[in-house]
């Protein structure tokens, strides 16, 4: 992504996402990445049964992905468990069901759980 500035085009990494967001709108704030996490962690619990509600309730097949990657700055593996369906009204839905940040310690804990 780039942004317009003076007539020079520049990467959103070099304005940097909150003085970006600032010049876009005064008004919004941009929260931290813990206030952010907090939040998530609050509405988690009730998100997971909605959606284990919402599986069970299905009354066709469910299909099961999931996609591995490292980030280019850290040494970490990331894992997601994607749930896909067909609604009702015959639309394609996807749900998360389970984000893994570092892989690697998740496969070590399945083998000494198993």
């Amino acid at each position: 992504m780039q942004l317009l500035c003076m007539g020079i085009y520049f990467p959103l990494w070099i304005i940097g996402f909150r003085r970006h967001s600032t010049t876009l709108q005064p008004v919004f704030q941009v929260h931290c990445r813990n206030t952010i996490k907090r939040e998530i962690f609050k509405i988690y619990p009730e998100e997971r049964s909605i959606t284990l509600k919402l599986l069970d309730s299905l009354q066709g097949r469910v299909v099961t992905t999931s996609e591995m990657w490292t980030a280019s700055n850290q040494k970490k593996g990331y894992m997601v468990v994607t749930a896909h369906y067909i609604d009702a009204s015959w639309n394609l839905k996807s749900q998360i069901l389970r984000y893994v940040k570092n892989f690697e310690l998740f496969l070590y804990h399945c083998r000494i759980v198993a």
